[in-house]
């Protein structure tokens, strides 16, 4: 059942948080561990599908640092020993994460990975609040944390992803690297998930996906994805729209954007929940120690860096110099 504020019991607190993923949920627990009184109100739950399963190496000491390691454990993630990737011409390049200094990188049931970053905060003070849909300046609080997503008035960019949730008989796939492929019309990722499933990716743009689509000529085009899936069986699927930009503004008088919120990166980034954690991490000191405008210098400073390398990675694959998804990519 939603519920809006005015409906709830009203209680004052320092900070409110708006959106219970990983950046709003990581804000609040390092606020709350601070001293700050705090609540997050969350609108959508967690009993629908959340994306973004595979984490990099670099999560590890993150999480360590932020003490939550033996609760990420009790989501029972799922090793990542590696990427391979099939960009800029035939052969796979493989990135095995064996001499990663961070260690093995993870697949993770998303929904549960969130659900545990918003329950840890709520043991630790954090006042929750879920299915709850919140008016900013009605929020009885003296400052709000925007973490409610990806903003669709600050967009660079729309990938149109269609998801595919991957049931396989006979256990999970064996390998257990995350898979990226590149075909004329965009882009696969397959990574396995804790469980007997896979989780399989096709992302393209608003104008290909407007002339039409048809899933299994794409797949055809992947050899690599194809080789993945084998005979596992669909067992869900949907399209989603992936918005990559950076906002207007972060931050205001009385309120600071974090996570998605204040920059989302294209997914084939791979580091939008290391980003949305380390970004909460931030946040949160920014707001205890006056450093606000410092932490918008330093989103807009990773953003440029990220449109950089995306830009170069993008530039990496010249296979196909007429198709219109490549050329868009290309674009500054």
């Amino acid at each position: 059942m939603w519920h809006y504020l005015s409906e709830l019991e009203s209680k004052y607190f320092d900070i409110g948080v708006i959106g219970g993923g990983p950046a709003g949920s990581t804000t609040a627990l390092c606020l709350a561990r601070a001293g700050r009184k705090v609540a997050i109100y969350e609108a959508e739950g967690f009993d629908h599908p959340r994306y973004g399963e595979t984490l990099p190496p670099e999560i590890n000491p993150l999480l360590r640092r932020l003490e939550l390691w033996d609760g990420f454990l009790s989501t029972n993630p799922l090793e990542s020993p590696g990427i391979v990737s099939v960009w800029g011409g035939d052969s796979p390049h493989e990135q095995d994460f064996v001499r990663n200094v961070h260690g093995c990188g993870w697949h993770v049931d998303r929904a549960r990975f969130d659900e545990m970053l918003w329950r840890r905060a709520g043991a630790e003070g954090v006042a929750l609040f879920p299915g709850t849909r919140v008016r900013p300046r009605e929020l009885p609080c003296d400052f709000v944390v925007h973490a409610s997503g990806r903003n669709p008035a600050d967009a660079e960019d729309v990938l149109v992803a269609i998801v595919v949730r991957l049931l396989h008989s006979n256990g999970r796939s064996m390998d257990l690297r995350t898979c990226i492929e590149a075909v004329p019309n965009g882009w696969w990722y397959c990574a396995p998930l804790p469980g007997a499933e896979s989780i399989a990716m096709f992302f393209t743009d608003r104008e290909t996906y407007g002339q039409g689509i048809v899933l299994g000529e794409q797949l055809e085009l992947a050899a690599s994805i194809r080789a993945r899936i084998g005979d596992a069986k669909i067992a869900d699927s949907r399209v989603v729209h992936v918005i990559s930009g950076i906002g207007r503004n972060i931050k205001g008088d009385n309120w600071i954007a974090v996570g998605d919120c204040a920059a989302s990166h294209d997914p084939l980034s791979g580091f939008g929940v290391f980003q949305a954690i380390s970004g909460g991490e931030s946040a949160a000191s920014a707001i205890r120690n006056g450093t606000i405008p410092q932490y918008v210098s330093a989103v807009r400073e990773n953003f440029a860096n990220y449109r950089r390398q995306r830009g170069q990675f993008y530039a990496a694959e010249q296979r196909w110099p007429e198709a219109g998804f490549w050329q868009r990519r290309r674009m500054p």
